[in-house]
């Protein structure tokens, strides 16, 4: 009964700890060519410490060869879960490296990947460690498919630890590629534009007919350009094989320059594509030409604090960004109220400035935004820039100019008499000249600025 316990004990004791339960190791992988396949390995943590595991393995490739049985396997992607479904909650490590092997002839290279955790998982139970590959490489951009007939991936080292270790290799995996069962082609038939002459700021529309010409449902992406910019980018689900199917586009205009463009349609490359030149078709020439296009560039203002029924000046700056000559008007609001309209001739690519003022009578005490909008012209398309803000004004009452935090405070005191007095005897230009404090505002500060801050001395804003 004792032999039979401790034996017992001794099986289980043995049982514990990591272990590699499976790989593919002396196995076959069967895999068409150009087609996805999986190497499977299982493994087991089952004791209180942290399990460590890690996997390396390399395929063989000869560049100078395209048709060598040991030719393009591409790595795609690896998913390491416990059995139940639920992830590690140790983060993973991936490398894959190009390497030229010592001792081959030019053109041989090999491709090794490494797959270990960073940390410790602490999880104990069995999981799976699947990769993902590709029976066929890149080849000048697109996928080659792998020659018919058998190619080993070697497993260089597979190890599995906790307290105890146990790991395997090396070892080879015989991949056995047959004949492509799926065949994966994408072809753009048509481009057509519903005009090769446009205005700036127009709408391009452009019908684009794509084919699936393979032997699967494809899922791929259709973008438009003029030249090398993309104008848009469309989706194409589940294609079935066999089928056409037509994409509108509709694309702004708006942001390109003047001047003759090349129209190209082009589809994305799905997995095992290897005929890629039927994926890009260039329809012609797209010239556009420059329209009407008004745009208000700058409000500036003279000065931020005017007194009540005085003025402040207003320059506002308007650029004709067109290929035209143009008239229209100008309109110039404070707050919403607009306080001046000035019709604007400009020729095309000139701008010009407007130098407004604004007297103040009439309007109300506060703080006001200053903005300068521009009629849209016959025939523009981008108004966004027609209108222009700048900061804001405050209305004061009379001999109000500053305050404790600088501005307005709704009383006359000494305060604004005494920045006025600093500023006396200064004018237009020189440096301790403050436009805020001439209040007559006649390009300089005297008397009769003082006086008019000091007739209003004690008043507050009621």
């Amino acid at each position: 009964m004792l032999a039979f316990s401790l034996a017992v004990f001794l099986s289980l004791r043995q049982a514990a700890g990591s272990q590699i339960i499976l790989t593919p190791i002396g196995s076959t992988v069967e895999t068409p060519s150009n087609e996805l396949f999986v190497l499977s390995f299982k493994m087991r943590f089952d004791e209180a410490d942290a399990g460590f595991f890690s996997l390396s393995f390399y395929w063989d490739n000869n560049e100078s060869d395209p048709e060598a049985s040991y030719w393009n396997f591409t790595f795609i992607s690896y998913t390491c879960r416990f059995v139940d479904g639920s992830e590690f909650t140790s983060p993973l490590n991936f490398t894959l490296k190009k390497e030229e092997p010592s001792g081959f002839p030019d053109g041989y290279y090999r491709y090794t990947v490494s797959i270990s955790e960073i940390y410790g998982e602490e999880t104990n139970g069995d999981f799976w460690l699947n990769v993902t590959m590709f029976a066929a490489g890149i080849n000048s951009g697109a996928y080659k498919p792998h020659a018919q007939g058998n190619q080993n991936i070697t497993i260089v080292k597979l190890r599995c630890y906790e307290y105890t270790l146990s790991e395997v290799g090396p070892g080879n995996c015989s991949i056995n590629v047959t004949e492509q069962v799926n065949f994966h082609d994408i072809a753009v038939l048509e481009v057509t534009p519903n005009s090769t002459l446009l205005y700036y700021g127009e709408t391009l529309y452009a019908n684009v007919t794509v084919r699936n010409n393979g032997t699967a449902p494809e899922n791929f992406n259709v973008t438009i350009f003029l030249n090398e910019t993309i104008l848009k980018t469309s989706t194409v689900t589940s294609l079935s094989a066999g089928s056409n199917t037509t994409l509108t586009f509709s694309c702004s205009t708006l942001g390109l320059e003047t001047g003759n463009y090349t129209l190209r349609a082009k589809a994305s490359t799905v997995l095992g594509e290897t005929n890629i030149v039927n994926n890009v078709l260039t329809d012609g020439e797209i010239q556009i030409l420059g329209g009407h296009d008004i745009a208000v560039v700058n409000v500036t203002v003279s000065k931020n604090v005017v007194c009540q029924g005085f003025c402040v000046r207003i320059n506002v700056t308007i650029e004709n960004q067109g290929n035209f000559p143009e008239t229209f008007n100008v309109t110039i609001k404070a707050s919403g109220t607009p306080i001046a309209i000035e019709s604007v001739f400009l020729e095309n690519g000139t701008l010009t400035v407007l130098n407004l003022v604004w007297n103040t009578t009439g309007f109300a005490k506060g703080n006001y935004t200053i903005t300068a909008t521009a009629d849209a012209v016959q025939g523009e398309i981008d108004v966004a820039d027609n209108a222009f803000t700048d900061g804001w004004i405050v209305v004061s009452m009379v001999g109000d100019v500053t305050g404790v935090d600088g501005w307005p405070d709704g009383k006359v005191n000494m305060r604004d008499i005494g920045a006025i007095a600093r500023c006396f005897g200064s004018q237009e230009g020189d440096p301790e000249y403050e436009a805020n404090y001439d209040i007559v505002y006649d390009g300089k500060i005297n008397m009769r600025d003082i006086g008019l801050a000091a007739r209003h001395f004690g008043e507050t804003d009621p």
